[in-house]
């Protein structure tokens, strides 16, 4: 059971990782266009 959980804990992670790496770009520029 606990490694179960570890290793849904472990996943979740990595698809936050992802997630973060494709949003991250789009949200860099959306700032520049605000800034401008």
């Amino acid at each position: 059971m606990t490694g179960e959980r570890r290793s849904l804990s472990r996943n979740n992670i990595r698809a936050a990782n992802l997630l973060w790496e494709a949003i991250h770009p789009l949200c860099l520029s959306k700032v520049q266009e605000t800034s401008e």
